[in-house]
């Protein structure tokens, strides 16, 4: 497959670019403090499960005005179905998160990258329809050569953040993703409720990052 140069960061004075996220299926930012963010969260060994693992989703989503505002421009209510790390396609392949053929978007995928990153997009496959695909955990996967356009690379040096359109097709080449899915509520009754460890600790953190606009799709167990 054929590929076309990097593309630079999509934002604005004013944040990220809507305009991109609805024509191109994502956006990017690039800057060494993502970079360093998930370094010091690969460090405490990526503790999804734990105060430290939702401060992390809270810093990089809830608390980023850019990040935020995206969310709540683009959906009334949206909540965490997924949290996870994604490696390069040695582990995963392209793939959906979403139905190609559904016509509205019902996620948004948001992915803070390790330095020397490198991921190839299918700009505009979002509004792609009737794509063959095979069913994963969560990922639909999808042979990328019944895609219309040529993939193109996005290069984080330093790391970088990078939200995409649910239904956008991509393949990680080179590093590591911590990625954050939100949902509208029929695509996240599909997926499996997250597990946590039934503490007030967590139950608390929980609790202070949900707002009338952003949910989370916790389980509690002991």
């Amino acid at each position: 497959m054929a590929t076309e140069t990097a593309v630079p960061s999509t934002s604005t004075s004013d944040g990220l670019s809507r305009s991109g996220l609805d024509e191109d299926g994502f956006v990017v930012l690039r800057g060494s403090a993502f970079g360093q963010r998930f370094d010091g969260f690969a460090r405490k060994g990526l503790p999804f499960k734990s105060v430290d693992g939702l401060d992390f989703c809270k810093l990089n989503v809830l608390s980023d005005a850019c990040v935020r505002g995206v969310l709540e421009s683009v959906f009334p209510w949206c909540g965490l179905g997924a949290y996870m790390v994604m490696l390069d396609a040695t582990q995963q392949l392209p793939g959906f998160f979403l139905h190609p053929q559904g016509p509205e978007r019902e996620a948004l995928v948001i992915q803070l990258w390790s330095k020397r990153s490198k991921v190839e997009v299918y700009r505009g496959s979002h509004l792609c329809r009737s794509l063959e695909h095979t069913a994963g955990d969560i990922l639909l996967e999808v042979a990328t050569d019944q895609l219309p356009m040529k993939a193109m690379v996005v290069e984080f040096e330093e790391g970088g953040l990078s939200i995409l359109d649910g239904r956008l097709s991509f393949k990680i080449l080179n590093g590591y993703a911590v990625t954050m899915v939100f949902a509208v509520q029929p695509r996240l009754d599909k997926f499996a409720k997250m597990i946590l460890p039934d503490s007030p600790e967590l139950r608390a953190q929980v609790d202070e990052m949900t707002t009338s606009k952003i949910g989370f799709n916790y389980e509690y167990k002991r």
